[in-house]
């Protein structure tokens, strides 16, 4: 009862400040203009819409997921065998949970790709290519 009276307490105080304070309303910044690439191009002249740098920003986020899983991998089979030639179970435990969780976050990246694949379909939006 105490905590759901401070609740109250706390929330009406909110409001009633929140009324006092000027609201300030956000001006609109034209990226394309702001942000400057090589021979001083904006960023607009290589991004024409935000659906084609998502498009980049996520196609580069797969990449460098898989690189990391391959690395993930690469290193904790190197720990499962090292530990299991060297007769250290602590190593090859520890290679083993390595390999497991690069093998969760593939799973991880692999179903995020195929739900947009599926929602491509049913809404007929084209996420990964919104320039085609």
């Amino acid at each position: 009862m105490k905590k759901l009276k401070y609740f109250f307490y706390s929330s009406t105080l909110l409001l009633f400040y929140s009324r006092l304070i000027n609201p300030a309303f956000a001006q609109g910044v034209n990226i394309g203009e702001q942000f400057k690439f090589f021979n001083n191009q904006g960023i607009a002249s290589i991004f024409p819409d935000l659906g084609t740098l998502i498009n980049v920003l996520i196609f580069n986020a797969y990449v460098l997921a898989g690189i990391i899983f391959f690395l993930l991998l690469l290193f904790g089979g190197f720990g499962v065998i090292m530990g299991a030639g060297g007769g250290n179970p602590e190593q090859t435990a520890k290679g083993g949970k390595t390999v497991a969780a690069a093998l969760g976050g593939f799973l991880i990246i692999f179903l995020s790709y195929w739900i947009i694949r599926i929602i491509e379909v049913i809404t007929g939006m084209n996420i990964f290519n919104p320039g085609i």
